[in-house]
């Protein structure tokens, strides 16, 4: 997770406009551009990685959906696949 820390206007089709302290679900981090999906249903794109900060838990639980929360938690906690014999 994270939150928008400036406004950014999308120039191209693959990016996304964000506000400042937009609650953002980070995808794929990258040094340059990152693809995020925003919480207030604006869709998914990149945005600068500069453009976003961490957030804390407690702002986690504040802003976001149950569906995203959940979502995090699953991508967190998966259990590796045992090897067959």
């Amino acid at each position: 997770m994270g939150r928008a820390l400036y406004d950014y206007e999308a120039t191209a089709d693959d990016e996304l406009t964000i506000t400042e302290d937009e609650t953002l679900l980070v995808y794929d981090k990258e040094e340059d551009w990152s693809l995020v999906k925003s919480q207030t249903g604006k869709g998914i794109g990149f945005v600068p990685t500069a453009y976003i900060g961490e957030v804390s838990a407690a702002h986690v639980l504040r802003c976001c959906e149950r569906s995203a929360l959940m979502t995090i938690i699953i991508r967190r906690v998966r259990v590796p696949k045992r090897n067959q014999p």
